[in-house]
């Protein structure tokens, strides 16, 4: 089977209630700063957390049923799981973050 890729895009929507780092949240540059390492922390997580699955050739998160569009057959469990455990994995998380309440 050709190079494949699954992308898997999430939406992230949060408030910081409590923060105990470095970072000054009231400094914009800051709160952009710590959002980013969110997004890099939550995007490396989910890769992993992806991986391991491929390895065991499993899919709880039932990612293949996902993969429908309406010109193409869809793929058998036992298709999707062969490209499954051979694809690469791209994650984008997009976060909206509230900055800390008062």
């Amino acid at each position: 089977m050709k190079d494949h890729t699954v992308v898997l895009k999430i939406q992230y929507q949060g408030r910081i209630d409590e923060y105990r780092g470095s970072k000054d949240l009231n400094s914009q540059a800051d709160f952009y700063e710590l959002t980013d390492e969110i997004k890099d922390y939550l995007e490396e997580g989910t890769v992993s957390l992806l991986n391991t699955f491929q390895e065991l050739g499993v899919d709880p998160l039932e990612i293949g049923r996902q993969t429908l569009t309406p010109a193409s057959k869809s793929m058998s469990a036992e298709e999707w799981l062969t490209f499954w455990k051979s694809a690469k994995i791209k994650v984008d998380c997009s976060i909206e973050l509230e900055p800390l309440t008062t």
